[in-house]
């Protein structure tokens, strides 16, 4: 018995109560570890360079599920057996995503005198506890869980899927990464971690497998600068999900868009019972009363009074800054030159007006989708406009005809010669058949009459002041008047029928010196 006591305190005092943890190489991810075994004598033995079988003792397995204890085996490797063959079915049903238990396994391995093993009992419980999970990716805000997809690529894709909402299509990609994987660990990317301070670095640094956002990350190209603020605590961590709890990209896109769920202050308008309150903000009673548990006794709640009711939240808040170029005509101005080849009275335009062009640049800031500041920043001339230039006569008008008399219509021919005529004599020659009515001046000269003239109906005589006179009778309306100095071609009137007169023409007479001459001796057309 001594030499089995000597051993036994050797033993002890080699291991101090160490435990010694051992990773198993099961794809199950399971752990093992040895622990210390009590026995009657009250002395702990763990294991040693000692040989268990020279100290005559059996070498067991505790099993545990989690947390919890259920069971213990000889031989761990027909529990990972059994454990992989109800994941092979379960994995048959979920071929696309890797199923793992959905808590650990773990052994702890004992020395002890006499085993006791409980084989059908951890079977037992493992039939009525064994589940599988897949691991996943959780986004959750303020402690709320938004959802679960995947991995952290579709998470980044369900985040950036928000944001292009509020972006120009020009400007819609997977713009930001907010989290990354390195093995086994979630990490913040370090562009993000670069426009860290101090205050969130700290924050950020949470337990494995999770990680806090900052509360703006923001991203610069040549065309926009865009700022992505979480109003809330917004945090991604990896966990073990049932299968069925993965959501696809779009899913937690939308789940992402509706917001959270905050309590809020709402005064009541009319008296009303909880019910009629709880219906009205979309809740039930049982809700209502777990936001207000003062109400549990109340039946009626009178106007004025407030309750907190859930509100929906939006937690993403997306402000842009970009260019924006616009074209503006630039109007053109119109000068007016004197020109001394131009008659008075009369205008020509030497150059017609050409509108210029000019391309603004403004600095515009969308929050959300809408314009909240827009700044103009630049402005270039790209086309210069051109000028209208009217020259405007100043040469004066001689009032001395030359005496080579013009036709005094458009066109036309003539109707009735000088002579004598049905009985009398007719002074002129009559002139119609014309598809434009404006009478002429058959030469420059002075306005001595524009004016009734009875049986001539309105007339216009024209004095060449060189022997000349000529006159414009039947007229429908004058357009000039007595004194006023006129050119050769000049229009003095359109061609009408008033007066004594059988239809529409002109009555044209010419005096020279005086004296009636007949037209056709003088008038060239």
């Amino acid at each position: 018995m001594g030499n089995i006591f000597d051993n036994l305190k050797k033993f002890t005092r080699n291991v101090s109560n160490q435990i010694i943890n051992i990773k198993r190489t099961s794809k199950l991810a399971v752990g093992m570890t040895v622990a210390v075994a009590g026995t009657t004598t009250g002395v702990a033995l763990a294991a040693s360079n000692t040989s268990a079988e020279s100290l005559g003792l059996d070498e067991i397995y505790h099993v545990y599920y989690g947390e919890d204890h259920i069971g213990s085996v000889e031989d761990p490797d027909e529990i990972d057996q059994y454990i992989e063959d109800k994941k092979n079915e379960a994995q048959a049903r979920h071929n696309d995503i890797e199923l793992v238990t959905s808590e650990e396994i773990n052994y702890v391995r004992e020395l002890v005198f006499n085993s006791d093993v409980e084989s059908e009992k951890v079977v037992t419980n493992l039939e009525e506890n064994l589940a599988f999970a897949t691991q996943a990716v959780e986004l959750l805000v303020n402690d709320q869980s938004i959802g679960y997809v995947k991995n952290i690529d579709m998470a980044n894709k369900a985040l950036n899927g928000v944001i292009n909402e509020s972006l120009p299509k020009e400007l819609q990609s997977d713009l930001f990464t907010f989290v990354k994987q390195e093995e086994d660990e979630l990490i913040l990317p370090k562009p993000i971690l670069k426009d860290m301070n101090k205050e969130e670095l700290e924050q950020s640094e949470q337990e494995e497998g999770t990680v806090i956002l900052p509360e703006t990350v923001s991203v610069e190209n040549d065309s926009a600068k865009i700022d992505v603020s979480f109003t809330e605590n917004v945090v991604v961590s990896k966990d073990r999900v049932n299968p069925t709890k993965l959501l696809e990209v779009e899913q937690l896109t939308k789940l992402i868009e509706r917001g959270i769920s905050i309590a809020k202050e709402k005064p009541v308008k009319d008296e009303s019972d909880i019910e009629t309150i709880a219906k009205t903000n979309n809740l039930s009673k049982k809700e209502l009363i777990d936001l207000n548990p003062d109400l549990d006794d109340v039946e009626i709640i009178q106007a004025g009074e407030t309750v907190k009711v859930k509100q929906e939240k939006k937690f993403i808040d997306v402000v842009y800054t970009a260019e924006k170029t616009e074209e503006e005509s630039i109007d053109y101005e119109t000068i007016t030159k004197n020109s001394n080849e131009i008659y008075q009275g009369n205008e020509k335009v030497q150059q017609q007006g050409e509108k210029g062009k000019k391309v603004l640049t403004y600095k515009v800031t969308t929050k959300n989708g809408k314009v909240i500041k827009e700044e103009k920043v630049d402005e270039e001339v790209v086309k210069e406009p051109k000028d209208k230039i009217i020259l405007k006569g100043t040469k004066r008008v001689s009032n001395r005809g030359s005496g080579q008399l013009g036709w005094p219509a458009v066109g036309g021919h003539i109707t009735s010669k000088m002579g004598s005529r049905w009985g009398s004599y007719h002074k002129g020659i009559d002139i119609a058949g014309v598809g434009n009515r404006t009478i002429k001046s058959a030469d420059n000269g002075t306005v001595v009459q524009a004016s009734w003239d009875g049986a001539y109906g309105n007339r216009v005589v024209i004095n060449h002041n060189n022997g000349f006179k000529t006159t414009y009778s039947h007229l429908s309306s004058m357009s000039v008047s007595p004194g006023q100095t006129v050119k050769k071609g000049q229009s003095i009137g359109q061609m009408g029928t008033t007066g004594r007169s059988t239809g529409v023409h002109l009555h044209f007479e010419v005096y020279r010196n005086g004296g009636l001459v007949n037209p056709l001796n003088y008038v060239g057309r």
